[in-house]
């Protein structure tokens, strides 16, 4: 009687041992898939645009939801990158660039943008940008 009461100690003793032992693995499991599915989330929040200004191409990799303005400034703040650009706020405008990479407008010459090789028609801080865009900055003149 003694060797059967034993017997099935050691038995519950396993079944418990594999008991915890599968729950941890199911536990780890179902929480790997979590974290890959969290990365792969992020990176399609990516978006990749091109910014042209004169004879210099930048390539950006920026979240979805983000401006044209908004995309100059994470440039401008990778000093590897040598962009800078300066401008002004206007309330009923939005932001109005003046100057890129040093160059300045003129009383006959300005900078404006297009899209995808059409001429923007709101700011550069009221356009959101999509995967693939290409930005192109020009100086034109004056009407």
């Amino acid at each position: 009687m003694k060797y059967k009461i034993k017997n099935r100690k050691i038995i519950l003793g396993i079944i418990a041992f594999l008991a915890v032992y599968l729950l941890l693995g199911a536990y780890f499991n179902f929480t790997k898939p979590k974290n890959i599915e969290i990365q792969k989330e992020e990176s399609i929040n990516q978006i990749q645009t091109t910014l042209n200004v004169l004879d210099k191409t930048y390539d950006i990799s920026i979240e979805a939801g983000t401006s044209v303005y908004q995309a100059m400034q994470k440039l401008q703040n990778n000093n590897s990158e040598n962009f800078s650009f300066h401008g002004q706020e206007y309330q009923s405008l939005g932001f109005f660039v003046d100057k890129i990479n040093g160059i300045k407008n003129s009383p006959d010459k300005y900078w404006i943008y297009y899209i995808n090789n059409q001429k923007a028609s709101v700011g550069v801080s009221k356009y959101i940008l999509k995967s693939g865009d290409i930005i192109t900055w020009k100086q034109e003149a004056n009407f």
